[in-house]
């Protein structure tokens, strides 16, 4: 049973046996930078998914580690932990019922439509009988619309006989009944999801640039408001994840050293002359945030759910005002209209909530995407400056290339390996 790789989070896992998938040996520094997690955390998964695996364990006279796995690594773990298989289908049964839950609220606005317009059927309906006999009761007028009116007023196609044709774009889109949920409660930050995408394009860009960097390269891909100054606080989170550590060189600018990302797997020497050229060949690019859009459900879907939600919100209105009449409620607190006199709280605060979430989400995107653009603009402003330095950001730039270095793992370095004896390993370094 692979009880130790189970505690691995799912995506560090996939990340480190991605990697060791493509390059076949990995260093801490790799599995680090590929999975954009801390440095322990990596050389915990490492460990773990190489025990369960049966992966080799290898160490250099520099005291570097490197983690040997088989090629079906993946499909080892899978055979080995019951816990692993079912894993895809709860996630799939997650996203499934968070379908299923948007599409429920999406479903409520058709019940509520249904259930006031057919009370205000029935009332209507009751109120011609009591004319034509005779009985007066004291109602008022009861107005009647039939909910099939409704349908016909919103029809896109409306005063033309047909609805247009639905293009392939079209079908491509979310559900309608996803897009009511969508519009009232969005569909969440886009940002959340590109967290992980972040870390690994900072490990990334670190370890091709030989683990030393300065704050202005570091700040490509922070999250943080950057207001100019001195301050250089916003690089502590990338220190702590990837045990990174300042230095001053001789001209007294602070860089960056990040010891643990200057170590990387040897997989023959096309990766090692690739590392030579990225530094100087890749030009910074900064790492921008997403606007968070209101919805992602179409134009036209927008205009039906807000006409949806206008009628919906006009019935239950109009049938507040005519439940309120002591008169009817106890005359007609039978059937659908009784349902819907019970059901009135509900259908009074879906109603609320229709209008009242959007609105507030309105101004609050509006507010957060403003500093989204800003905290973009700064880092574009960082970018330019890094492909176009001025002299002391360019001897900043330069001394750090000057200091980086790359530790390739060789395999004639290695003085440790899982896979051979150890005392035969012990005697071969007393003959050396």
């Amino acid at each position: 049973m692979a009880g130790s790789s189970e505690s691995v989070p799912r995506n560090t896992r996939t990340a480190i046996l991605g990697a060791a998938k493509r390059r076949g040996a990995l260093t801490v520094g790799d599995a680090a930078a590929a999975a954009g997690v801390a440095v322990d955390d990596a050389r915990k998964a490492l460990l773990a998914i190489a025990e369960d695996v049966g992966g080799a364990l290898e160490v250099d006279q520099r005291g570097e580690m490197r983690v040997r796995l088989p090629q079906d690594a993946e499909a080892a773990l899978l055979k080995k932990s019951w816990k692993l298989k079912v894993e895809p289908v709860l996630q799939k049964s997650v996203q499934i019922s968070q379908v299923l839950v948007r599409m429920a609220f999406g479903a409520a606005l058709f019940a509520s439509i249904l259930v006031v317009y057919t009370a205000i059927a029935a009332l209507s309906a009751q109120d011609r009988d009591d004319r034509r006999q005779g009985r007066g009761g004291g109602r008022g007028m009861v107005m009647y619309m039939s909910p099939y009116d409704i349908w016909w007023y919103m029809n896109p196609g409306y005063g033309y006989g047909r609805r247009p044709e639905t293009t392939y774009e079209d079908r491509q889109e979310m559900g309608f009944l996803e897009s009511v949920f969508s519009f009232v409660f969005g569909d969440g930050d886009p940002n959340e999801k590109r967290e992980e995408a972040r870390w690994k394009a900072l490990g990334q860009y670190i370890m091709d640039r030989g683990g030393v960097v300065t704050a202005e390269e570091i700040s490509l891909f922070v999250q943080e408001d950057k207001k100019g100054g001195g301050d250089e606080g916003y690089v502590i989170p990338a220190l702590i994840r990837f045990q990174g550590e300042p230095t001053v060189d001789e001209q007294g600018n602070i860089l960056y050293v990040f010891p643990a990302l200057q170590s990387t797997a040897k997989v023959g020497q096309g990766i090692r002359d690739a590392f030579k050229k990225r530094p100087s060949a890749a030009q910074p690019r900064a790492f921008l945030e997403k606007k968070v859009p209101f919805t992602r459900a179409s134009n036209a879907q927008q205009v039906l759910v807000m006409l949806l939600g206008v009628a919906n919100a006009i019935g239950v209105a109009w049938l507040s005002r005519l439940l309120s009449n002591p008169y009817i409620a106890r005359e007609f607190g039978v059937g659908v209209v009784a349902l819907a006199g019970r059901l009135m709280p509900a259908l009074q605060m879906y109603a609320l909530t229709f209008f009242l979430f959007p609105a507030l989400r309105w101004f609050w995107l509006r507010r957060q995407n403003s500093k989204i653009e800003e905290r973009n603009a700064q880092k574009q402003e960082i970018e330019f400056r890094l492909r176009s330095p001025d002299p002391l950001l360019s001897d900043k730039l330069a001394s750090a290339r000057s200091m980086a270095k790359s530790n390739f793992f060789d395999d004639k370095s290695v003085i440790y390996s899982s896979e051979r004896d150890t005392l035969e390993q012990q005697f071969e370094q007393l003959e050396d």
